[in-house]
């Protein structure tokens, strides 16, 4: 009897020790197919470069074998989701994508590269090219744009009387403007760069770096005005850093990167460009942000923890409003890629993450010095409107020699109107607080996003210091700052306010030219 109780003990103990094994493989199995290839999409770039990308589920490296059969057949093995293949000859190719126990299959054709040479003699416009029309600070209005001549070159030689500008059918005799040849505002740029520095970055961030380090030594070289910052994120943003225009500083920023974090798939992009996207920014430059990343965003509004996140379309409407360009290097996923994407929609460019950074100094180099500018004070303001509707204002711009128009709108916001109303005390001492007591109203009645005074003690080389108002934000109303004592020194103290309606429109006291106080 203790043999045969014996035999069945052994019995058991082998099937659940076998049951346990098939677990085991179970699990590994199902791992390995949520690690596979998800979707496969190709991009050609205009050097002839073939960018195949896949997405995998668990944000993680899985080794993937590339096979390209053509005019040239090539073999390729890569731990990455993308890969770059160069100097394919032209012709038609079915190409093999294997990873883990998946296949992905994709067949093009590699065409030639296009030759355009300019033709001879005079140059003929034969289209007007808007880049951005900048109403931050209505009711001065910018415009920024390309023209094109008849053989698709760009014709950087037109002068101020080529043109005639209209608004609201009144014609427009007073306009600054300046040509893509003159190093004025059209030469002057704030870049943002925003960093997905999660662990799936690992494999690519040091050539990342390396990459935008070049981009920023080819901009500064090329004479282009430069202001610089810096916004990493993984599961949040990490907002540790500040505008400069030392380069050499910006490249430490970009230096200091290290890989590592973020859990799942999504990441935190959209949060990093809600913040970046309301960063205090240069009258009349250019405003470029570089979004970096090889994962797309949290999109429904919600993160994995449960937060609230952006939306898209908040995304989209807050860089809009700003006039900012976004160029993103990712994956390419629609929030990123292709109709309705953030890159699509503010007039940037999607580039794949193996693309060489060449390619977009050239684009954004023709964006901030192959254009035209054109500034403006509007006549149309809310007072003129007597009541009336005026939420879409035509603008018209002609070449007057060829009747070549381009015609756009904006919808207009006055920005937040700021008084003062006194210090507190009114005789300033050292080392005691100053209490800033401001009245703050938007004429639209929208609402009132933010509020903060800049200050600095009383020379021009010292540090700007940010703070918020102590009371809450209503429109209408007196809002105070106060400004600790132990910053109040014998040199005084310069001090300016911001304020940010609901549309993120800023009013700043005296057009940001600092008060004095000692």
């Amino acid at each position: 009897m203790i043999n045969v109780i014996q035999t069945i003990r052994e019995k058991n103990e082998k099937s659940l020790y076998l049951l346990t094994i098939l677990t085991i493989i179970f699990f590994i199995m199902s791992f390995k197919v949520m690690a596979n290839v998800d979707g496969l999409t190709f991009y050609i770039d205009k050097k002839n470069s073939v960018h195949f990308m896949w997405q995998s589920d668990n944000n993680q490296k899985n080794s993937s074998l590339i096979s390209i059969q053509g005019a040239e057949n090539r073999l390729i093995q890569t731990d990455d989701s993308h890969s770059r293949v160069d100097d394919l000859p032209p012709g038609s190719y079915h190409v093999t994508i294997q990873t883990g126990d998946q296949i992905e299959e994709v067949d093009f054709n590699l065409l030639p590269l296009p030759r355009q040479p300019r033709s001879a003699g005079a140059m003929t416009v034969s289209s007007i090219e808007l880049i951005s029309l900048d109403k931050s600070l209505y009711p001065e209005i910018a415009l920024q744009f390309r023209v094109w001549d008849d053989s698709g070159n760009p014709h950087n030689s037109l002068a101020r009387s080529s043109f005639s500008l209209t608004e609201e059918l009144i014609q427009l005799s007073v306009f600054d403007f300046s040509k893509p040849d003159v190093v004025d505002f059209t030469r002057m740029a704030d870049i943002v760069v925003v960093f997905d520095d999660t662990g799936s970055m690992g494999a690519e961030i040091g050539y990342l770096k390396e990459n935008i380090v070049k981009f920023v030594d080819t901009l500064v070289e090329s004479g282009v005005s430069s202001r610089f910052r810096l916004i990493s994120y993984k599961d949040n943003a990490n907002d540790g850093w500040s505008w400069t225009e030392d380069a050499v500083l910006f490249k430490a920023h970009i230096e200091s990167l290290q890989a590592s974090g973020g859990n799942g798939t999504e990441e935190d992009a959209f949060e990093a460009l809600d913040i970046a996207g309301k960063y205090h920014f240069r009258s009349g430059v250019q405003r470029i942000f570089l979004l970096i990343t090889d994962a797309p965003s949290w999109g429904e509004g919600v993160d994995e923890y449960g937060n609230p996140t952006p939306l898209k379309s908040d995304i989209i409407s807050l860089l809009q409003t700003n006039s900012i360009v976004l160029y993103a290097i990712a994956y390419y996923g629609d929030q990123y890629y292709g109709p309705g994407s953030l890159s699509v929609e503010t007039g940037g460019k999607w580039y794949p993450i193996t693309d060489e950074f060449s390619n977009i100094v050239d684009d954004i180099g023709e964006l901030v010095g192959g254009s035209y500018k054109i500034s403006y004070r509007t006549p149309n303001t809310p007072d003129s409107f007597m009541g009336e509707d005026a939420s879409d204002i035509q603008v018209v711009l002609t070449h007057d020699d060829t009747a070549t128009v381009l015609a756009t709108s904006y919808t207009y916001n006055s920005a937040p109107k700021i008084t003062y109303y006194m210090l507190e005390p009114t005789t300033v001492s050292e080392g005691n607080s100053i209490t800033v007591y401001a009245h703050v109203n938007d004429p639209e009645k929208e609402g009132l996003l933010s509020a903060a005074l800049f200050y600095q003690e009383g020379h021009a080389s010292a540090a700007w210091t940010k703070i918020s108002s102590i009371d809450p934000l209503k429109n209408n109303t007196v809002i105070r700052f106060v400004i600790p004592g132990d910053d109040v020194t014998t040199n005084g103290i310069n001090y300016y306010i911001r304020v940010s309606d609901s549309q993120n429109v800023q009013g700043f006291t005296q057009n940001r030219k600092p008060f004095f106080t000692c």
